[in-house]
């Protein structure tokens, strides 16, 4: 685990990576007092709406955020008009293309930004330096702000206190803003990827892991204060045993690894099998083995063609959720493959990806995923979606898929597919 955790924790934060577009209207780190209040300001901002159910993408957060600036300029940090927010963000999804649709929660977004403001302006009287400064006076800790952001905030208490720890950690540990606050109090942001690694390490009990597959069931646990609580303090200790000087450099490489368990039996020796594989392959590769993209410029959209979309509106109308080319995969000699679409569930034992294939750059397409296979094949299946024409000359390539499926039989080979999970 200290290992995986090694890996990944210089990978830059989304949220201020100067390399991303659009490209922030401050500086990171800030520098004077004004840009120091606006970045707490705004991350704040950012963190309220940081959420799968809500965002869609979390790249989509700096689209928004900087379309409102550009229309509102200041008044961004002051309007507590729900409508104004409303009409702004509607002209934002006509304008721009997120990297993924907002989230079903998307409607609350004005709600909650306009929530952030109020708090900001009535409560910590527009600077939230000086607020955290003050609450550390009076002997209060990082965990009693967040639970002031819970109290006024919307949606940044019970399931989604995670966010509000996020900000803090943002805060405290990386910008170092709330420097009357120590990062030795703060707690790692508790959402569904990491409560994933914290059921595999059986930090919490078996009846979590019996019911996360079960979304009415996790949404009962979330609400149980005690059991979030406690899991909450064991993912702290279990982190300090790993990192007693910093234990919040597990937050990002949990996260990510959290992800990569979606699907998967959230056992210790399933979570040792995956570590013990990744860390075979980054020594092979000399490279962390996979990233989400949410640290690097991403084309927007579907893509360029036709044949995509077709696939990807065919998972939709199964209510298989949908993101579009999210995780990037290193190979030897300098290389990546970035798989279209993942299938939400783990088949026979791997995590299967669905790769739409037309008939330009065919040939190092698939030697890209025959390469793919051979690195990743232990723990990952690939199926090549490809129009009818080119079936035959596909199929010779047996080294560069695990199914091989005409875009006529999608629907069939999904249903299939469905019945044998």
């Amino acid at each position: 685990m200290k290992d995986f955790v090694n890996l990944y924790q210089d990978a830059p934060d989304i949220m201020w990576n100067s390399e991303l577009q659009p490209r922030l209207w401050f500086r990171i780190p800030p520098q004077t007092p004004d840009e120091k209040e606006e970045a707490a300001h705004y991350f704040l901002l950012a963190a309220s709406i940081t959420e799968t159910a809500v965002i869609g993408n979390s790249r989509n957060v700096r689209i928004l955020l900087n379309h409102l600036y550009r229309a509102f300029h200041k008044d961004l940090f002051k309007m507590v008009d729900e409508f104004r927010f409303k009409d702004e963000i509607k002209k934002c999804e006509e304008k721009h293309r997120f990297f993924s649709p907002l989230g079903e929660k998307g409607y609350e977004i004005p709600g909650i930004l306009a929530s952030v403001n109020k708090f900001v302006n009535d409560k910590a009287k527009g600077d939230l330096i000086k607020y955290s400064a003050d609450l550390a006076s009076e002997g209060k800790k990082p965990r009693d702000f967040v639970e002031i952001l819970g109290k006024n905030v919307r949606r940044f208490g019970g399931a989604q206190k995670g966010k509000a720890w996020l900000y803090m950690r943002w805060m405290v540990r990386d910008l170092k803003l709330f420097e009357s606050f120590s990062p030795r109090d703060l707690f790692i942001p508790l959402t569904m990827p990491t409560l994933r690694v914290v059921v595999a390490l059986n930090l919490v009990n078996d009846e979590v892991a019996k019911n996360l597959h079960s979304t009415e069931m996790i949404k009962r646990w979330w609400k149980n204060h005690k059991a979030v609580e406690e899991a909450y303090v064991r993912l702290k200790q279990y982190a300090e045993e790993l990192f007693p000087s910093d234990p919040l450099k597990v937050d990002y490489p949990f996260f990510i690894l959290g992800r990569w368990l979606s699907g998967f039996q959230l056992t210790r020796e399933v979570l040792q099998n995956h570590l013990t594989f990744f860390k075979k392959v980054s020594e092979k590769i000399k490279r962390p083995p996979f990233q989400y993209l949410v640290q690097k410029e991403h084309r927007w959209g579907w893509g360029p063609g036709h044949f995509e979309k077709r696939v990807a509106e065919e998972l939709e109308k199964r209510g298989i959720r949908i993101e579009y080319e999210p995780l990037q995969f290193n190979l030897p000699d300098g290389l990546t493959y970035t798989p279209d679409f993942i299938y939400p569930e783990a088949v026979g034992g791997k995590k299967l990806f669905l790769e739409p294939r037309g008939g330009k750059g065919l040939k190092e397409a698939l030697m890209k995923c025959s390469l793919f296979r051979e690195t990743y094949g232990e723990y990952c299946a690939l199926a090549l979606v490809v129009p009818e024409d080119i079936m035959d000359f596909v199929r010779q390539e047996k080294k560069a898929y695990d199914y091989l499926w005409s875009i006529h039989d999608l629907s069939k080979e999904l249903k299939s597919l469905k019945k044998g999970v």
